[in-house]
C-alpha cells in the first residue's frame, strides 16, 4: 500500500503560523479501484481508458490524487470517461442527465477505494452530471474520488455533487479541468455529514469569456472536519468566475476553506468574485477562512469577502417572539442553506433524495 501526504496545498504560501498551506497531517492510502454505478445517457458515449487523457491536468487537492489513481491502476482496472454529445437544450431532460452512485459500505473491513472519472463535452454541447458518494454510519476506512473534465469552445458542463458519508471514514474529492473560449463550468456540491472531508477543484478559464460558477453548502456536525481549497485561474480574456460557500459548524468541528482567484497576464477584462458566509451554532469550534487574490494584469476586477458569526440577535428576538425555539431556529436556518443548492438540481428523483439524506 502506497501512502501520499501532500493534500489541498494552497497555489500561493502563506505565514506557516496560520495552519493553512496545505491540509496538515494528513495521508493519501491508496489500494483499489471503485467502480461508480452509471445511468448514462443515448447521448454519451464511454470509453475505458488505462491511464488519464488528461495528464497534465492539475487539480485541487494536487498531484498525490494523481499517485494514488496511478498505483491503484496497476491492479488492471480502468479509468472511465464520459463524453457528451447532447445538445445544450436539452442537457437537463430527467433522460439526459448523466447518474453516477458510490455507495460504500463495509463488513467491518476498512475500505480504501479509488474512483477516477473524466468528463469530456464537446464543443457546442452540454452535459449535466449528478455525482452521489453516500455511506453506511459504520462503513471505515478511506474513499477518493478524483474527477478532471474538459469543457469545450461553447460548451456546457453542469456538475452537482452531494455527500453524505461516515462519521468514520476520510473523504477526498478531486476536481480539475479546462474551460475552453465561450464554455461555462457549474459545480453545486453539498456536504451533508462525513468524517474527515477533503474538497479540492482547480479550474483553468482557458478561452475568451470562459466562466466558472461554484456554489457549495455544507452542514459539519460535531467532531466532522471540512478542509477545501478552490483555485480559478483566468487565463482568457473577459472571463468569469464566481465562487460561494455558505455553510454551518456545530460544536466539536473543523472548518478550513482557501479560495483563490488567480488573474493572470493576458486576461484583460476578467471579474472573479468569491463570498463565504459561516453560521457558528457553538463556541467550541474552529473556522479558518483564508480568501486570496492573486492579480499580474491591469483592467480585472477581483472581490472577495466573508461574513462568520451567529444569527444576529435582533433576528433570533424576532423568530422566538413567534413561537420558534431557538433549536428550530438554528435548524431551519441549516436548512435554508442546504436548500439553495439543493434547488439548483434539475432532477426530481435527485431532490428527494437529498431531502431524505437530511
Amino acid at each position: 500500500m502506497a501512502e501520499f501526504s501532500t493534500v489541498n496545498r494552497i497555489p500561493s504560501l502563506t505565514w506557516n503560523r496560520l495552519h493553512l498551506n496545505e491540509a496538515e497531517g494528513v495521508s493519501i492510502k491508496a489500494s483499489s479501484f471503485f467502480k461508480a454505478s452509471a445511468t448514462v445517457p443515448s447521448d454519451v458515449r464511454v470509453e475505458e481508458l488505462s491511464e488519464t487523457s488528461l495528464k497534465n491536468q492539475k487539480t485541487g487537492i494536487g498531484p498525490e490524487i494523481d499517485k494514488a489513481v496511478s498505483f491503484a491502476a496497476k491492479s488492471g482496472q480502468s479509468i472511465t470517461k464520459y463524453v457528451s454529445s447532447i445538445a445544450k437544450n436539452a442537457a437537463d431532460a430527467s433522460e439526459n442527465i448523466l447518474k453516477l452512485d458510490l455507495s460504500y459500505s463495509s463488513d467491518g473491513s476498512e475500505i480504501n477505494a479509488v474512483t477516477p472519472v473524466e468528463l469530456f463535452v464537446e464543443d457546442g454541447k452540454a452535459l449535466t452530471a449528478i455525482m452521489f458518494f453516500e455511506a453506511a454510519p459504520e462503513t471505515k476506512g478511506e474513499a477518493v474520488v478524483q474527477t478532471k473534465y474538459h469543457v469545450g469552445k461553447g460548451a456546457s458542463l453542469n456538475l452537482i455533487q452531494v455527500q453524505k458519508t461516515s462519521k468514520s471514514m476520510d473523504f477526498f474529492n478531486d476536481i480539475g479541468g479546462t474551460v475552453e473560449a465561450d464554455g461555462e463550468f457549474r459545480l453545486s456540491q453539498l456536504v451533508i455529514d462525513g468524517g474527515n472531508t477533503y474538497y479540492g477543484s482547480t479550474t483553468d478559464l482557458l478561452g475568451e469569456k470562459a466562466s466558472h460558477d461554484m456554489k457549495l453548502s455544507y452542514l459539519v456536525g460535531k467532531g466532522s472536519l471540512l478542509d477545501i481549497n478552490d483555485e480559478i485561474n483566468h487565463i482568457g480574456k473577459k472571463t468569469l468566475s464566481e465562487i460561494e460557500v455558505n455553510g454551518v459548524l456545530d460544536g466539536g468541528s473543523k472548518k478550513n476553506f482557501r479560495g483563490t482567484i488567480d488573474l493572470r497576464k493576458g486576461c484583460k477584462g476578467a471579474k472573479g468574485n468569491e463570498r463565504e458566509s459561516v453560521l457558528l451554532l457553538d463556541d467550541d469550534l474552529v473556522n479558518r477562512t483564508l480568501p486570496v487574490i492573486l492579480c499580474s494584469e491591469e483592467e480585472v476586477e477581483g472581490n472577495h469577502g466573508a461574513s462568520i458569526g451567529k444569527l444576529d440577535s435582533e433576528m433570533m428576538f424576532y423568530l422566538e417572539s413567534r413561537g420558534i425555539p431557538e433549536k428550530e431556529i438554528y435548524k431551519m436556518i441549516s436548512r435554508a442553506r442546504i436548500d439553495a443548492v439543493k434547488n439548483l438540481i434539475p432532477d426530481e428523483k435527485s431532490r428527494e433524495r437529498v431531502d431524505n439524506m437530511l
